[in-house]
């Protein structure tokens, strides 16, 4: 993939520490008035073919997803699904729940940060990203479909 530096680092960045970028921003979501009255979800699915992909595609996930999902304030919850059983695909999929659409932003924002922090530029770890981001996940970017979802408190359960 043949990608300027300055590109391939704001896509390492977003993709290392949220895996929610792809999905369309809150102020894009069509004719949305006000804030739900409960939950967003986005979820990015990817299609990865089976075997050595799968696998490098997830130790990318677990090596620099995973630990900034689990620090970031902003996210209430986060998930990470492969493939069980059923039809023959060798999806994944990123789920990351928020309390609002704002707080969307605020994570993809605090996750950019920890990234910089965690793998400054210039140095061997940031290297090493670069790559695995370059060769392990990339490639499935352009494979991949985008998800917001808005679950209602009261339905959920979980509201007035």
């Amino acid at each position: 993939m043949n990608r300027s530096p300055l590109n391939r680092t704001v896509l390492l960045a977003v993709f290392a520490v949220l895996g929610t970028a792809m999905s369309p921003s809150p102020s894009a979501l069509v004719a949305q008035d006000a804030e739900p009255d409960g939950r967003v979800l986005t979820i990015t699915v990817f299609h990865v073919p089976m075997g050595k992909p799968y696998r490098a595609a997830l130790a990318y996930l677990d090596a620099y997803s995973v630990p900034a999902a689990r620090e970031n304030p902003h996210l209430l919850d986060f998930r990470y699904a492969t493939h069980g059983w059923g039809d023959a695909s060798a999806n994944l999929w990123i789920i990351h729940e928020y309390a609002s659409l704002a707080a969307v932003e605020r994570a993809e924002a605090w996750g950019s940060a920890w990234f910089e922090e965690n793998f400054p530029a210039g140095t061997p770890e940031r290297q090493e990203a670069d790559r695995a981001f370059e060769e392990d996940f990339a490639p499935y970017l352009s494979s991949h479909d985008d998800h917001i979802l808005m679950v209602s408190a009261e339905r959920a359960g979980f509201g007035p």
